[in-house]
């Protein structure tokens, strides 16, 4: 008799360790890499030849797909630098990308919001820097290609007027 309970509770072991290593298969695989290895994605920003002064660049994948851990974005810098992190960390995926330039926020002052500067007094709205084309997805023309290891001295994304 005591060898039958015996097979009994084998046969629990067994399913208890066949569960066991399923999960930890699971755990294991639900865990992996967290989304796309990114690259570094850094530059400048120009227009007609000068450094594009402000802005905000995103980048979508040129097919059309969209991408897990969210689309690389980045701010200009004044001197048109730009540094594109995806999903809060540094870089981009490898692979083709529309370039979508949105523009700067206005400037405000730390009390109330308030617009400052030649801002403030127009009614027009800040001044386009590009051609309107790069703000719209549909309508941009300006295509990157992300690759690793990134080319010396970095990306030059050329916009025009």
């Amino acid at each position: 008799m005591k060898s039958g309970k015996w097979f009994q509770n084998a046969g629990i072991a067994s399913w208890w360790l066949r569960l066991l290593s399923l999960s930890c298969v699971i755990a294991l695989v639900g865990c992996g890499g967290g989304g796309e290895k990114l690259v570094p994605m850094e530059g400048k920003a120009t227009v007609n030849g000068q450094s594009l002064p402000e802005g905000i660049i995103t980048l979508f994948q040129a097919e059309g797909k969209s991408l897990k851990s969210g689309n690389p974005t980045g701010s200009v810098g004044q001197d048109g630098s730009f540094k594109l992190m995806t999903g809060g960390k540094p870089g981009a995926p490898v692979g083709k990308f529309k370039v979508v330039l949105s523009p700067a926020p206005p400037a405000s002052t730390a009390t109330g919001g308030a617009l400052v500067g030649d801002v403030a007094k127009s009614s027009k709205g800040p001044e386009k820097h590009v051609n309107p084309k790069y703000e719209s997805l549909e309508r941009t023309d300006l295509i990157v290609d992300v690759v690793s290891p990134p080319p010396a001295g970095g990306y030059e994304l050329k916009f025009t007027k």
